[in-house]
């Protein structure tokens, strides 16, 4: 049933997903991801050196960008082009465009697309109400977390959604180490300077994240031994916890360069990358 599922999805889709449009239009799609988390990181570093009043998550660098000439555009521009990676994270759970296949751990990262896609639809539907509704909720996350504790069982799901911020946050480093994320691009087509770029901000941007993400899971864990959502953190929690450290300014100025170059390395997907749309659709529709 699921691989008739996929088939019929590819049929429906596939002309759709494989156009030179769409390739475009996901390679906006991660130039607004890496704007949102170049803004995130400029951010921490404006309060790491004492010249913003605090770091902020990805919402929150969103609602800065209020403050900016012509808002309303730059903001109307962000959510179409998040919609864009939103619909490739999409296409890649329901086409398989990295051949995963159907096996479980083939679907539990397909599954993970998913779940990546539905947070970036999510990001570009709060982005356009930006623009003419009020600030969002800064409590998320721990509003969350008090709501999953009063569900059954529901220290063990808040602990399980904390170990798999925990795995994810590994996963981006081993991602870093392994050089993996040079992959992704069609090096042929790069300067010897964007190379050069492509390592350090390739690099130091997902070794970042995955030391932030695996602050911000143990936080989450830590909730769930508690039963005390307040424990729970969001990346601006996060950002605040390192800054409270020994030597937090520097270690909040670390982070923020961190996903400053995650920012960096997005917008050279956005111009370098391999977009596996034809594959995605080539590869659901060969045994039809």
């Amino acid at each position: 049933m699921p691989e008739r599922i996929e088939r019929w999805v590819a049929k429906v889709t596939g002309g759709v997903v494989a156009s030179h449009w769409f390739d475009r239009f996901v390679r906006v799609g991660y130039a607004s991801k890496g704007a949102v988390f170049g803004v995130v990181g400029g951010l921490a570093i404006a309060r790491a050196v004492g010249v913003a009043r605090e770091a902020e998550d990805t919402p929150g660098a969103l609602e800065a960008l209020r403050g900016i000439p012509l808002h309303e555009v730059v903001l109307a521009l962000l959510a179409l082009g998040l919609a864009g990676y939103a619909l490739w994270r999409f296409a890649q759970a329901l086409l398989d465009a990295e051949g995963e296949g159907l096996g479980w751990k083939g679907l539990s990262k397909r599954a993970m697309y998913l779940g990546v896609g539905g947070f970036y639809a999510y990001l570009s539907f709060f982005t356009i109400t930006l623009v003419f509704g009020p600030e969002g909720d800064e409590n998320g996350v721990q509003d969350f977390t008090a709501t999953a504790l009063g569900w059954p069982a529901g220290e063990v799901l808040v602990g399980l959604v904390g170990a798999g911020v925990v795995l994810a946050g590994v996963a981006e480093v081993l991602f870093a180490v392994r050089g993996t994320y040079r992959e992704e691009f069609r090096h042929g087509r790069m300067a010897a300077w964007e190379r050069v770029l492509l390592t350090g901000a390739g690099w130091w941007g997902h070794v970042g994240r995955g030391v932030i993400y695996g602050l911000l899971g143990y936080l989450v864990i830590r909730a769930a031994v508690t039963f005390d959502p307040d424990e729970a953190a969001g990346l601006a929690e996060g950002f605040q916890a390192l800054e409270e450290q020994p030597f937090g300014a520097g270690l909040l100025l670390a982070a923020g360069a961190s996903f400053l170059a995650f920012g960096v390395y997005c917008a050279l997907i956005a111009m370098h990358g391999e977009i596996e749309n034809k594959d995605a659709v080539h590869g659901s529709l060969e045994d039809t």
